[in-house]
């Protein structure tokens, strides 16, 4: 599992880094989350992009390349994985709508 690989982060440390405890258990309880969430919480844990894509690629809402805000988000995974949070989403913000910030 990706949260072993990463060192077993805390629910406590992920939410510093930018995910809702909420979601992050729905997203560890095998409940579908959304591909905004499901992309933050690679993101906050700085998850490398190949690891990020298995896991997206076999979720049930993976990225949808057609789509213009998922084309970042895979930009983002591939080259500002080990960004915070906050900063990555200071670049979306320049790049996609309000709506599709992580």
């Amino acid at each position: 599992m990706a949260i072993e690989w990463v060192g077993s982060p805390s629910h406590t440390e992920i939410q510093k880094r930018g995910v809702s405890r909420k979601t992050l258990e729905r997203c560890l309880a095998g409940e579908k989350v959304d591909i905004k969430s499901l992309v933050a919480i690679c993101l906050c844990l700085h998850l490398p992009y190949k690891v990020s894509m298995h896991i997206i690629s076999n979720s049930p809402t993976p990225l949808v390349l057609r789509n213009d805000a998922h084309k970042w988000y895979d930009f983002v995974l591939e080259t500002m994985y080990l960004e915070k949070l906050s900063v990555i989403n200071e670049f979306l913000d320049k790049k996609v709508e309000v709506k599709d910030l992580l």
